[in-house]
């Protein structure tokens, strides 16, 4: 069965990054693509996808403020959401999101990270 991710990033070039790191990997996936918090807050409210990956930079919302609206969200509890930012070693400001974030990564995406993120 098809897993089902949700990129939400302002950058579409980070879209094509992320899919050409999701194609080196094993695995069975839809991609679908928000360019902002209030797109993706949109799309929720009709999808259930297996996996969120949210850019920590977006512009109007920060990563980890719409990761708060989401785990907040009953339907999306058994969502595995990653944020993932270039600076994911310097914010420790991070830590405090750990138990409700999966995991953070680093940007751009890496088939590695991808691939253990999908068996998470």
């Amino acid at each position: 069965m098809k897993k089902h991710i949700l990129l939400i990033d302002h950058d579409k070039n980070e879209l094509t990054a992320f899919m050409a790191a999701l194609k080196e990997i094993q695995g069975d996936f839809k991609c679908t693509y928000a360019e902002s918090s209030a797109q993706a807050l949109e799309m929720l409210k009709y999808l259930q996808p297996d996996f969120i990956f949210i850019d920590y930079d977006l512009p109007e919302v920060n990563g980890l403020r719409l990761l708060s609206v989401i785990r907040n969200e009953p339907a999306l509890k058994q969502a595995k959401i990653f944020i993932y930012t270039e600076m994911v070693k310097n914010t420790g400001s991070f830590r405090l999101y750990r138990k409700t974030c999966n995991c953070f990564l680093a940007d751009p995406p890496v088939p590695g990270d991808l691939r253990w993120s999908a068996d998470a």
